[in-house]
């Protein structure tokens, strides 16, 4: 499932009826074969111009596991960022520049994650995952981030109930 949502993403935009094709590629022959399999499968029989869209797709997922093995994890993110186009693609949603500033924070985590670790061990993608995974399960720091037009010279009108914690100049 999670494979099939990263190449349905705006990363690599395979369709649904692509999805499809790889899933069905035979069927007949091995029908206990997982996903990933059949991809593999489908990139290497070369038949169409999918099964070189899929031979991208895997080399550059091979990329990007092999720099997080030997790499640090914020640049492997803000790399991500910047060979995907991910942040403008999100900006240009409903709440882009919310969603876009919540990018921007979880390569910041990664920053601050590394600076952590690095006395303790090596920081890899998996501790990472799993540090950001218990943060959600404690509900500790993961508000949402402040756009960067709303930082700043700028007037912030909020209830007393937001307000809590909050220190004002």
């Amino acid at each position: 499932i999670e494979l099939a949502a990263v190449l349905r993403s705006p990363f690599f935009k395979i369709s649904d009826t692509e999805l499809a094709k790889i899933k069905l590629h035979e069927q007949k022959v091995s029908p206990l074969k997982i996903f990933y399999d059949r991809v593999l499968e489908y990139s290497r029989s070369g038949v169409d111009e999918l099964a070189e869209k899929l031979a991208v797709v895997l080399n550059r997922i091979e990329s990007w596991r092999t720099q997080a093995r030997r790499g640090n994890i914020a640049d492997l993110i803000w790399q991500i960022y910047r060979q995907t186009g991910l942040l403008s693609f999100v900006s240009a949603l409903p709440n882009g520049q919310a969603r876009r500033a919540n990018l921007l924070k979880l390569h910041e985590r990664a920053i601050q994650f590394e600076s952590f670790t690095s006395s303790a061990g090596v920081p890899t993608l998996r501790r990472f995952v799993e540090f950001i995974e218990k943060l959600q399960a404690t509900g500790q720091d993961w508000a949402p981030a402040e756009p960067q037009g709303s930082v700043g010279n700028a007037v912030r009108i909020l209830s007393v109930h937001k307000s809590k914690g909050l220190e004002f100049p």
